[in-house]
This record gives structure tokens, C-alpha cells and sequence, in this order.
């Protein structure tokens, strides 16, 4: 009999802006300098607070006059980037032609049901986060 797992109300919003920590951003803006390094600046805040969250990307940009525009313009257009926090387990499926003919979405749909949540979000007890 195959395992259940327990579903789980979708979470709230990300958490408030007072409460992301900037003390590490100076230092990491200080040794990978945004203006020539801004992928491996974005990367390393990243790895720092799991996610890229808003204050972080303003005090980046206040540091180091890279305009927070071109920041979100790199976080969007690259996968590994995100805004939002995302849960401790994350499941993507992957979509591209062979697995979208072999099934993708009866599975993406099996795993939103059995979580409770949408692609794109998570859990809110951040367990689990469902790729888009």
C-alpha cells in the first residue's frame, strides 16, 4: 500500500522585510564587488539567506549603485535564482518534451493534490516546495 503523506496548508507570505538580517551583506558586497561580480555577489547572498529576499537586493544595490532593476533582471532570467523562500525539500518535475510525453503533468497534478499546494509554492510549515 503505497505511503501518504500528510497534506499541509499552503504558507503565508514571505516573512516581513524587518525581520531579514543585512548584517552580512556589506561583507560579501565588500569581497565580490556587484559591479564586476553581480552573478557570483547574487549567488553567494543566496547560499547566505536561502533566497534572495527584497531588503537584501535594495542594500546591494544601495552598497554597490548597481541598480536593483538589472539585480531582479538577472534573478528572473537565471533558474537558479529565487525571491521567495522556498521550503526544506524542493520537487520539480521535470517538463520538457520527453518527460511532458511520458506523464509530467498527471504527476505535477498527483503531487499538488497530495500536498495541498500549487506549483510555484510551499507548504506552510516550509517542509516541502513544489516546483513550477
Amino acid at each position: 500500500m503505497p505511503r501518504r503523506v500528510r497534506r499541509a496548508p499552503v504558507a503565508a507570505d514571505p516573512p516581513a522585510a524587518a525581520a531579514v538580517d543585512l548584517e552580512r551583506v556589506a561583507a560579501i558586497v565588500e569581497e565580490l564587488d556587484p559591479r564586476t561580480n553581480l552573478i557570483a555577489a547574487m549567488q553567494r547572498l543566496q547560499h547566505e539567506y536561502g533566497y534572495l529576499p527584497e531588503p537584501v537586493v535594495d542594500e546591494v544595490a544601495r552598497l554597490s549603485g548597481v541598480p536593483a532593476a538589472r539585480i531582479y533582471g538577472v534573478a528572473t532570467f537565471y533558474a537558479q535564482f529565487r525571491l521567495s523562500p522556498v521550503g526544506r525539500r524542493l520537487i520539480d518535475v521535470c517538463h520538457g518534451t520527453a518527460c511532458h510525453v511520458a506523464g509530467a503533468e498527471r504527476i505535477t497534478e498527483a503531487l499538488e493534490e497530495e500536498l495541498g499546494i500549487a506549483a510555484g509554492k510551499t507548504t506552510a510549515d516550509g517542509e516541502f516546495t513544489l516546483g513550477s
